[in-house]
């Protein structure tokens, strides 16, 4: 006897990325975001100003693990942390479409 499955295809939202690829842009970004707070906390604490090699030194010692789901390289541009492979979505400048399960509906 044998068995045969069948699987479901992802959800694919309006964006065009799946499930898994949203997660680790999320992740990727909410790293970026949380990274970049602690980096600009850094250079005002011991009154720096930013450089590349500062900035790698800084991740090598404060940073554990991967950053990038997808081992991006990272930088620091115009005063954020970035992804050469997820562009930095910040929460503040994200506008959510109301039937989109995202926002509150008003009457």
């Amino acid at each position: 006897m044998e068995a045969k499955y069948k699987f479901k295809k992802l959800i694919v939202s309006k964006e065009g990325l799946t499930l898994i690829e949203k997660s680790r842009v999320d992740v990727c970004n909410a790293n970026s975001f949380q990274f970049g707070r602690m980096y600009e906390q850094y250079l005002e604490l011991y009154t720096q100003s930013h450089s590349e090699p500062l900035f790698i030194t800084y991740i090598e010692d404060y940073w554990d693990g991967d950053f990038c789901p997808l081992h991006g390289e990272v930088s620091y541009i115009d005063g954020q942390v970035q992804c050469s492979i997820h562009p930095r979505v910040d929460d503040d400048n994200v506008e959510e479409d109301a039937d989109s399960g995202g926002g509150v509906p008003f009457f």
